[in-house]
């Protein structure tokens, strides 16, 4: 596997929801390592888990970490 180069990855909602459903959340973490999720997106995320609820691998992912650095 090639060495991953240190950079900064912020998410956007929509890839979240989308690689949660197929259950390949894991491809960001393989593809990044950490990613940052900024507070509106945790908002969505929010919103939306009352609808649709939100999966415990999203939900737990301690490498998705929120705007300020923290899990």
């Amino acid at each position: 596997m090639p060495k991953r180069r240190s950079m900064l990855v912020v998410i956007n909602t929509s890839p979240l929801i989308a690689l949660d459903r197929i259950g390949r959340l894991d491809l960001l973490r393989a593809l990044y390592g950490n990613v940052v999720r900024p507070q509106s997106v945790m908002n969505e995320l929010a919103a939306g888990a009352k609808t649709y609820g939100l999966s415990p691998l999203l939900r737990d992912a301690t490498w998705i970490r929120d705007g300020t650095g923290s899990p």
